[in-house]
């Protein structure tokens, strides 16, 4: 039996125990289970709609109702209830058992995963009464006081009443001594044949690796063919997990913890059993991991052993159960690394239930469609970002595991929980996950994969690559979807003294969202400003633009504005990917952003920029880059400001050619080639062309300003040079 840091006797215990049945619940009660480990695809699944039309009006998907773990821990940290109180309300929503106040027992129950690190490692400092109601949860099944302990009496069946063998060998006709071993007929030489203890539960080991499968003796279709299945389905995961992950922690191997160090698996039974009474688990019950005994480690970062427990009506579906075993043992090797550390708060670091749901993707393929993929289409759907801990996000955010196999493989997963060893606290885990792949640099091409579809309305080159897919051939390809993730619009034409279109948003940390405009030939010219989203350090903005006739093209623009003009540049759709880098959970990006759609064609039409090496190699680079209208140019009482962005740096301007409709010629030459140049002779002339600024800066100067006065015009420009969009 598992007893952390314990010294209440069984005794005791077990008549406190008996005292709760009879005062917490009535007879005949019931409650729905909630085993909810290693769940399949969400009972929604969120589908994204075609990017066609002009509307985003799509009905907004249901808010995931709020968990009973949630509710109950709120509760814990508004004084409503005390910490011990809680956690027991919180094993009570977990196994469906009866008793639990109305307003916890109504609501969901997913998988709790932090509930039972956490009692690991309170119990010793609770008060006896209360150890003793807490306990039935978290010891063994095959300790007397567990919830899914049955009767001691009986033997193993076969199902509709058959006897004599099964796949896992001869039945057990009658309860062997406890620990004897039974080579029965048709066994296959080697192979142990479950065998029913006096306790009234039955167990089989693998011969190949450390695990050991226990179900109870007798109950209604149950039978030894249910544990060899079991058997089977983790020993076809366990070898690939390890290989990957290392070893478990090996259990004590004390009689209470089944008799040898071996990872122990329950099959339990359809009840939670509380004073009788039969509490039915519900049918998307799956598994949970229970951290045992040795706890090692820095304090406040201990590692664990664990054992599992899953629904034995699994056992029926070889698929089903190599899924969740995946999943459950995938939990039991993150204990190796890290058990205590990754809980803050009452919840479970997010990347717990990601990396095991993406185990379920990388070693049971034959399970992905309906356990994984599902899950892929609520991340389509979700306005969360991947830190968001709600009881259903943490497995929706597989992805990023996904994303980790597919820039560096599965190493890299197994990487990050040996980085997470001895840290405590989700800032501290978030840093060295960050240290694995860095979200700055990262995510906004992890942003880009995860639109995980066609470009909108087709052509050439594909840029959402690499996907997914390369990673699983099968991969759905699901689009985000409107409106909580995708904004579409096809806008009409304005005037450019019209009201630009708001866009408000709020962005999580780690979140993405997607928007798509469409352009018409009456529009000349697209004028987007993210200058609203605030604070911008951590977003990034990445447009797909596709050229009329042409092809996809992808720039990263300013987090400020950006005109594109069609005259010079004809983009007929733009695909904007926008996400928050940043990791912190207390991290929005929030505000509005905005565009205009303008009929008027752009003045000046393009620009040109040549950046060369200068003859002492003080130029930040060569090239010549050309776009349309990254530059936003004005034009007041014959004074011209042109205003470039450069996100890369570049300060080395040899020339600068600015197109206008007017047939002026600028040039802008130096006084002086010194460390402090910023002053200019300037001369000014007529041409049949274009205004050009002509500019030899030495490397040296960021900011240039021109001034020049003749008998015609005054023309002064200033030239930003900070931002020129590399295109």
């Amino acid at each position: 039996m598992f007893r952390p840091r314990i010294k209440t006797g069984r005794r005791v215990a077990a008549i406190a125990i008996a005292a709760l049945f009879v005062a917490g619940c009535g007879a005949g009660s019931t409650a729905t289970n909630q085993l909810a480990g290693a769940t399949g695809g969400p009972t929604a699944v969120g589908t994204a709609p075609a990017a066609s039309g002009g509307s985003s009006t799509d009905a907004t998907p249901a808010p995931t109702p709020t968990q009973a773990a949630d509710l109950i821990q709120a509760d814990v940290q508004a004084g409503a209830i005390d910490a011990d109180t809680g956690m027991l309300y919180r094993l009570e929503a977990e196994f469906g058992a009866p008793g639990l106040p109305a307003k916890y027992a109504s609501a969901p129950a997913v998988e709790d995963e932090a509930v039972f690190d956490m009692t690991a490692h309170a119990l010793s400092t609770m008060p006896a009464d209360m150890q003793a109601q807490i306990l039935p949860f978290i010891v063994r099944p095959t300790d007397s006081r567990s919830v899914f302990h049955g009767p001691a009496t009986g033997a193993l069946t076969a199902p509709n009443g058959a006897g004599g063998e099964h796949a896992g060998g001869q039945l057990a006709d009658v309860a062997p001594p406890a620990g004897a071993a039974n080579a029965g007929a048709g066994a296959a030489p080697g192979d142990e044949v479950p065998v029913c203890n006096s306790d009234g539960w039955a167990s089989v080991s693998s011969e190949a690796i450390p695990v050991t499968v226990w179900g109870e003796c007798v109950g209604e279709g149950l039978h030894s063919a249910d544990l060899t299945a079991a058997l089977t389905a983790i020993e076809s995961v366990y070898p690939g997990e390890v290989s990957l992950m290392g070893d478990p922690v090996p259990d004590t191997g004390d009689a209470d913890a089944g008799g040898s160090p071996n990872i122990d698996i329950y099959l339990v039974g359809r009840c939670v059993t509380r004073d009788g009474d039969c509490n039915e688990i519900s049918n998307h019950a799956a598994g949970v991991t229970i951290p045992t005994n040795p706890f090692s480690g820095p304090d406040g970062a201990n590692t664990s052993s664990a054992f599992i427990l899953v629904p034995r009506t699994y056992a029926t579906s070889p698929v089903d159960l190599k899924s969740i075993l995946a999943h459950e043992m995938f939990h039991v090797l993150e204990n190796a690394y890290n058990e205590q550390g990754r809980v803050e708060n009452g919840h479970s670091y997010w990347m717990t239930e990601a990396c095991a749901k993406w185990a379920e993707e990388f070693f049971v393929p034959e399970g992905r469609a309906n356990w994984v993929y599902p899950w892929f289409g609520d991340f389509q759907t979700t306005d969360q970002g991947l830190t968001t801990v709600n009881g259903r996000n943490e497995y929706v955010s597989f992805v990023w595991p996904q994303f980790l196999n597919l820039q560096i493989g599965p190493s890299a997963i197994q990487q990050a929980w040996k980085a997470f060893e001895g840290q405590h606290g989700w800032a501290a885990f978030n840093a060295q996950l960050a240290g694995i792949l860095s979200f700055k640099d990262n995510f906004k091409d992890f942003a880009i994969t995860a639109w995980n579809t066609a470009m909108p309305g087709g052509g050439t080159p594909d840029l959402i690559d690499p996907k997914f897919q390369t990673v699983d051939s099968n991969f759905p390809k699901t689009a985000p979807a409107k409106p909580t993730k995708f904004y579409f619009r096809h806008p009409p034409a304005l005037k450019l003294s019209d009201p630009a279109i708001q866009v408000p948003e709020t962005m999580p940390a780690l979140s993405v969202r997607y928007a798509e405009l469409e352009l018409g030939d009456d529009v000349q010219q697209l004028i987007v400003d993210f200058s609203g989203l605030q604070p911008d350090e951590p977003l990034d903005v990445t447009a797909l633009v596709h050229i009329k006739g042409g092809q996809w093209e992808k720039r990263t623009l300013p987090t400020a504005k950006t005109t594109f003009c069609r005259n010079q540049d004809d983009i007929d759709r733009v695909l904007f990917v926008l996400d928050n880098n940043n990791y912190t959970a207390s991290s929005i990006v929030s505000g509005s952003w905005q565009y205009q759609a303008v009929a008027d064609a752009c003045s000046p039409g393009s620009f040109n920029l040549t950046v060369a090496n200068g003859p002492d190699g003080k130029h930040a680079g060569a090239g010549t880059y050309t776009g349309q209208a990254p530059i936003d140019c004005s034009e007041s009482d014959n004074v011209w400001d042109a205003a470039f962005v450069d996100k890369n740096g570049i300060n080395g301007i040899e020339s600068i050619t600015i197109d206008m409709d007017q047939p002026e010629f600028v040039t802008v030459s130096t006084v002086s080639h010194n460390d402090n140049v910023d002053e200019f002779d300037v001369q000014q002339g007529f041409d049949y062309g274009a205004v050009s600024i002509s500019v030899d800066d030495q490397g040296k100067i960021v900011k240039l300003t021109a001034h020049a006065t003749s008998l015609f015009a005054k023309i002064d420009v200033a030239v930003t040079c900070g931002s020129i969009l590399r295109g």
